[in-house]
């Protein structure tokens, strides 16, 4: 979990930031003021949550104990042969591949693909005829369901 502080450069330039709130924790994780301890607290309850259920969907899963799971789930990525063998994987493939594994698993050849597109958010909605129409990779990241609307996330940031 990151939070990014400007507070030393909005000083250096004068920038100042007015908030009005109606609860203590309302801006919790403004980037122009320090993090409070008990706001880091907070924060960290939500990491340590979603780790843990991180930590019993992969156990349950993937049949690995949870103490092994807490062992090789320690923020590092692994490549696709090394996930393999910790048993984080099973095969390699994408969605045809998956598609006939669950045909199989299933014993039917009477499987259709659906796929689901997350419905556009008012904003999209509001914003869908100006400008220029979303790049192959902004597009792309819809499709897989990967917004910027506000939610927790497994993310990797080389070199943080």
């Amino acid at each position: 979990f990151q939070l990014n502080n400007f507070e030393e450069l909005a000083d250096k330039y004068g920038y100042k930031q007015v908030v009005i709130k109606s609860g203590e924790f309302k801006d919790i994780g403004n980037a122009f003021r320090q993090i409070t301890p008990e706001e880091r607290e907070i924060f960290q309850s939500l990491v340590d949550e979603s780790y843990a259920e991180f930590v019993d969907v992969i156990s349950s899963g993937r049949n690995i104990p949870e103490d092994r799971v807490r062992e090789i789930a320690d923020g590092r990525i692994y490549s696709g042969q090394r996930a393999k063998e910790l048993g984080l994987v099973d095969s390699f493939g994408g969605l045809d591949e998956a598609s006939a594994k669950a045909r199989q698993l299933s014993e039917t050849d009477q499987a259709t693909v659906v796929r689901y597109v997350q419905p556009p958010t008012f904003t999209d909605s509001l914003l869908s005829g100006l400008g220029p129409q979303p790049s192959e990779a902004e597009r792309l990241a819809q499709e897989a369901g990967l917004t910027l609307e506000p939610k927790p996330y497994y993310l990797y940031l080389p070199g943080a």
